[in-house]
């Protein structure tokens, strides 16, 4: 296609909506964070048939080609959990993307703020993926994890598909991708860096500093009051979750007790 596409691999969570208001300032340029034809409508169905994924890109490709701006964004956390390897697969099209993390136990304990919680809620069912759908992140045994392990492995196996596209990217010889966090992107500097690993500028680079300082100084959907002191001992529970996962994956769990996103008492928990 004659666009310059650029979609975000990430959970959720992450600050995707604010991420969507910052690169509304760069040139010729449409950013959106959940526009129809929305990902999340066909979502359950694409668990069970990733070929009604390759239908709903042919519709959502000609959609985004009949934008009058040269430049598109989308940051919806459901591109990455059942549309990026079709679009690969079926249209041979390797956007640009933007892995976007956070810390893993932040971004669960939001989620279940939100009782956004895989398999048992609607959200969850709407927003992320089923441990029964293939191509997620194995796990075994998971209908006895408590709603908070569920939000965990939710996040971690957003982290196993970042990782996966980063690994076909590098595969094909391709660096059109950036790992970041949206607390990245109150840096201008940062900010106008994955502008560049994206293929955008600004017009005004000034104007464009303005009002990057105003949108970072705004809160973008808060979370709702729900308190989490209800889930005893996190660092223990999400070292079981690690535990299920490595009777299939020992690779990736070592992947996550490495990363920076873990926190330390959950790998002094992992045997």
């Amino acid at each position: 296609m004659d666009k310059n596409v650029t979609f975000s691999i990430t959970h959720g969570r992450t600050g995707t909506q604010f991420v969507t208001k910052l690169f509304e300032l760069f040139s010729d340029t449409l950013s959106q964070h959940e526009p129809d034809p929305n990902f999340a409508s066909v979502f359950v169905q694409v668990k069970d048939d990733p070929r009604i994924a390759v239908k709903f890109w042919e519709t959502k490709l000609d959609v985004i080609s009949k934008y009058a701006q040269a430049n598109y964004v989308e940051t919806s956390n459901v591109f990455g959990k059942g549309y990026f390897l079709p679009l690969v697969r079926a249209f041979d099209i390797y956007p640009n993307l933007l892995l976007i993390t956070r810390d893993f136990r932040d971004t669960a304990k939001s989620l279940y703020k939100r009782r956004s919680t895989p398999v048992r809620s609607s959200s969850g069912m709407m927003y992320s993926c089923h441990p029964e759908q293939p191509g997620t992140l194995p796990i075994f045994a998971y209908q006895g994890l408590t709603d908070y392990q569920l939000c965990y492995w939710a996040v971690l196996d957003s982290y196993y598909r970042q990782m996966q596209a980063e690994d076909i990217y590098k595969d094909k010889g391709l660096s059109n991708y950036m790992w970041l966090t949206a607390d990245d992107l109150h840096d201008f500097s940062i900010f106008q860096k994955a502008g560049e690993v994206c293929g955008l500028v600004f017009d005004d680079q000034e104007e464009a500093e303005k009002r990057h300082k105003e949108i970072s100084g705004t809160i973008y959907n808060a979370n709702p009051e729900r308190a989490v002191d209800d889930v005893d001992d996190m660092a223990k529970q999400e070292a079981i979750v690690l535990d299920r996962i490595a009777y299939f994956d020992i690779l990736t769990v070592e992947k996550i007790l490495k990363s920076k996103y873990t926190h330390d008492d959950v790998k002094a928990h992992f045997q």
